[in-house]
């Protein structure tokens, strides 16, 4: 039995606090090229439904009543679209200004990229929009994601012209880092974010001796569960990440109060590792799985 939070009120202020950055950046990255599709606006009403922290109050309940109106009917029209884009660009411009706390910052951030990538698109304004926001993170552009998704637009505008290829890699990325499967599944949710392709390559030697971290909560089982799991493999799971650790994986299951908590902390650690040279690798549960049947 699962032992009750000795703080609710505090841990649902906290979670009200994320849902509305997050809403924030959801709404700057739809708007990110200056309109508003009818699929966006499908996956706006898919987000908010999934969002029990969210007050459904002011302008989120303003936001959710004019969709429910725009989506009843089976049509939407240029007309509904240009009254939702201009209220939520009003909750943009006009709307409660939290504190920008790192925090805050990274939920705004996943949220802007879940926004953009919504419709499984990615156009000139939104990824000009996306290389400015990166630009006004200056204070953060070294902490995850921002620095990996700066990396990636600089290896693309350096020759200033982005191809279709490059077009369509910066969108994997962006999926992948913000766990935008939308399109793919008509979940507005993020999934657990998609780490692999960042991070190192998996020990060609097996995992014979290997020190592994897990975070997050896994679809196969509990924490003690994956552990065992690891010692039957020949590694040797530790509860914290440190200079040592050889894999960190990542759990694929998201509660609601995963971003940037201890998952984050650790994804940071990992980072910080490879940084001094160090050889950790960061693998998701899917990629786990895999590693047991090989």
């Amino acid at each position: 039995m699962a032992t009750p939070s000795l703080y609710p009120q505090y841990n649902r202020s906290k979670n009200t606090r994320k849902a509305l950055m997050a809403l924030q950046g959801a709404l700057q990255g739809i708007h990110a090229d200056g309109k508003l599709t009818e699929q966006e606006a499908t996956y706006l009403q898919a987000w908010l439904a999934e969002q029990p922290h969210l007050p459904r109050e002011g302008d989120v309940l303003d936001i959710e009543d004019l969709l429910i109106d725009i989506l009843s009917d089976g049509t939407v029209t240029a007309e509904e679209l240009a009254d939702l884009q201009q209220m939520t660009a009003d909750v943009l411009q006009y709307g409660d200004d939290r504190a920008q706390t790192e925090t805050c910052f990274v939920n705004s951030f996943l949220g802007f990229l879940q926004g953009i990538a919504c419709d499984d698109q990615l156009n000139d304004k939104e990824i000009q929009s996306l290389q400015d926001l990166v630009r006004q993170s200056r204070d953060l552009r070294h902490h995850w994601p921002v620095e990996q998704v700066e990396t990636r637009l600089n290896q693309i505008i350096a020759d200033e012209v982005i191809t279709d290829e490059e077009r369509q890699g910066l969108l994997d990325l962006v999926k992948q880092v913000g766990g935008n499967q939308f399109f793919a599944t008509g979940y507005a949710e993020a999934a657990t974010t998609q780490l692999t392709p960042f991070f190192g390559e998996l020990p060609s030697d097996g995992l014979e001796g290997k020190q592994i971290c897990f975070t997050g909560t896994f679809m196969a089982g509990n924490r003690k569960h994956v552990e065992h799991q690891a010692r039957q493999l020949g590694a040797i799971p530790s509860k914290r990440m440190n200079r040592t650790t050889d894999i960190l994986v990542v759990g694929g299951t998201i509660t609601a109060d995963w971003k940037y908590a201890t998952y984050g902390l650790k994804i940071k650690s990992a980072i910080e590792n490879r940084k001094r040279g160090l050889a950790t690798v960061v693998i998701d549960e899917q990629t786990w799985g895999q590693l047991q049947q090989a």
